[in-house]
């Protein structure tokens, strides 16, 4: 028998018909791989622009591109001690002013640790006069040489900008000599005498100034 297979004959292209349709089907598929690239090429092309204007790497900013972290601006809150002269006599009082400048910062607590000799000065807690600038103050108290003082704005208030006295403490002269009030103070450090704002949850105080007085 004549094992050689029928091939249909279109009369009008004269064209096998069997041949066509794998011609037909071989187009399908270069026309879909076509396709399928295209939209590859599209879509990397679509993800490169919106890395490229969104400034592609992370942390690294884009032309033009401000970044807002609250680190990225130097802050100089300053704390400092003054009195009303520097020559006391033994028995005198000597009223040492706590001033704050926040830098134009909006303050939301402050901690102030003071050092003194109690040989040479005394104090107590009922010492200290608060100042206004905060609505609480829930610590003031002195103990063995050491002043501490905490002001924290209310939950429902704004917090403090500006320069303002921050508190008053009325130390007694006892004896002749050299007398000093330090500020305890680590730049960066919250376990000391600090300035903590709304934006900048770190410690921002960054300068301070100490007292001495004479005792005549």
């Amino acid at each position: 028998m004549d094992q050689t297979p029928n091939i249909l004959i279109n009369p009008e292209t004269a064209i096998p018909i069997g041949i066509k349709k794998r011609f037909n089907l071989k187009y399908l598929f270069i026309i879909l791989g076509a396709v399928v690239l295209i939209e590859i090429i599209i879509g990397v092309w679509v993800f490169l622009q919106k890395n490229s204007s969104a400034g592609t790497a992370p942390g690294k900013l884009a032309e033009n591109q401000v970044s807002t972290q609250p680190g990225d601006k130097s802050v100089n809150a300053k704390l400092s001690l003054s009195s009303v002269k520097n020559e006391f006599k033994v028995g005198e009082v000597i009223p040492v002013t706590i001033s704050i400048d926040t830098d134009s910062q909006v303050v939301d607590g402050v901690d102030v640790v003071l050092n003194f000799d109690p040989a040479a000065l005394e104090a107590s807690s009922a010492s200290i006069t608060t100042g206004t600038i905060f609505p609480e103050y829930p610590v003031a108290k002195v103990e063995k040489g050491i002043v501490r003082i905490t002001a924290i704005t209310s939950l429902a208030g704004v917090g403090y900008s500006g320069s303002g006295i921050f508190a008053t403490i009325n130390f007694k002269a006892k004896q002749k000599g050299q007398a000093k009030v330090t500020v305890d103070f680590t730049k960066g450090s919250t376990t000391d005498t600090n300035i903590v704002g709304t934006e900048f949850p770190d410690d921002m105080l960054s300068e301070v100034k100490d007292l001495e007085v004479n005792i005549k």
